[in-house]
């Protein structure tokens, strides 16, 4: 889940937003804009993420190398986060109009996703599951206010 945008952004993101069509149609560079900030919060939500996975698992949950390969959760980081963002950026602003509403309502769906995710590929327990990605997503969303 996922880098939240702070608020010197929120105006250029509502102009560049996918659901703006008009917006874009007048102004090509807008959609250039939204993707380059998708990109840089690809980025950043991965490096975040991918750091706080790690150190939740293996010294919260002290879970060995043994239990729970470096490669898996590599895998399982890269894959919950990518498989997330763009919903979070691309879908939902198309069906939720409003910022505040698209972000509570879309980090919750994130959370929830990812926590599935990583009780299906990493057989954590539900409540491991449900701590992970709640641990890492506030991490990134944290990450975001602060740099993005």
């Amino acid at each position: 889940m996922d880098l939240a945008l702070n608020s010197g952004l929120l105006a250029e993101i509502a102009a560049a937003a996918p659901g703006a069509l008009a917006a874009q149609a007048a102004e090509p560079t807008a959609a250039l804009d939204y993707y380059g900030l998708f990109a840089r919060s690809v980025v950043m939500t991965l490096s975040v993420e991918l750091i706080v996975l790690f150190l939740v698992v293996r010294l919260w949950f002290k879970l060995t190398r043994r239990s729970l390969s470096n490669p898996l959760l590599v895998f399982a980081g890269i894959f919950a986060s990518s498989g997330t963002l763009p919903w979070l950026w691309f879908v939902l602003p198309r069906v939720i109009p409003s910022y505040g509403l698209m972000i509570a309502v879309g980090e919750v769906l994130v959370w929830a996703a990812e926590a599935l995710f990583y009780h299906c590929v990493l057989r954590l327990s539900w409540k491991r599951s449900g701590l992970l990605s709640l641990v890492c997503n506030s991490a990134s969303y944290g990450t975001g206010l602060l740099v993005l």
